[in-house]
């Protein structure tokens, strides 16, 4: 089975959070780390999300507005919450893939139908599954891919080890607060035997944060 290479992207405080306890994410990381990690979405096929992320920041999802590349953008939207008015839907700037459940009715697929660069993609189980997605994605000729992703969408990918590196985008604030909104909160090790392993590729430093490259271990 062939599958995409993964490379997932966070930006966090150092104590690893990704948003306060109420949810408030913009900005945790400097303008020139968001920008750097704009950048990384050139060099992959397609960049991927959560319908959470769709709603609560309508993301472009582009490298910027005049760039001549943008990657496929990627939504998995279990029960098709995503607005018809999203910019991932609306701005016909790139193709967008959404993966859905066999729970949503033809009749609310057939809504995206008047967007030209919409392709809905229905899997036959009532969860979305990764290990159906990727390889689906593949076979579209989308070898490479970029999770933005919040800690669900991250803890399913690590969970299943179903990722080749990391890119963290850590700026120096504490935040605290419950596991919710943490890195790896997804994730239960009791032994540490069993714990993820990585690999430090590269270290920079990038305005007042610290990006990190880690290499999933073989």
């Amino acid at each position: 089975m062939q599958l995409p290479n993964i490379t997932l992207k966070v930006g966090m405080s150092l104590d690893a959070k990704l948003a306060t306890s109420c949810g408030e994410s913009k900005w945790i990381t400097s303008e020139l780390a968001r920008a750097d990690a704009r950048e990384l979405r050139k060099n992959h096929a397609g960049i991927l999300v959560g319908s959470g992320t769709v709603i609560a920041d309508d993301p472009g999802l582009l490298v910027n507005q005049e760039s001549s590349y943008n990657p496929i953008r990627i939504i998995l939207d279990t029960n098709l919450v995503t607005p018809l008015t999203a910019k991932v839907v609306t701005d016909n700037k790139v193709q967008s893939i959404i993966f859905v459940s066999n729970n949503v009715s033809a009749a609310k697929i057939a809504l995206f139908a008047q967007f030209a660069l919409v392709k809905i993609i229905q899997i036959d189980a009532p969860q979305l599954e990764l290990s159906k997605i990727l390889p689906k994605l593949f076979k579209l000729g989308i070898t490479s891919i970029l999770v933005e992703g919040g800690p669900r969408i991250l803890s399913s990918f690590m969970q299943q080890c179903l990722y080749n590196q990391l890119v963290m985008y850590v700026n120096p604030q504490l935040i605290g607060g419950g596991d919710r909104y943490g890195l790896a909160s997804g994730l239960n090790v009791l032994h540490l035997a069993d714990s993820l392993k990585l690999t430090i590729k590269e270290l920079q430093l990038i305005g007042g944060d610290i990006k990190i490259i880690a290499l999933a271990a073989k």
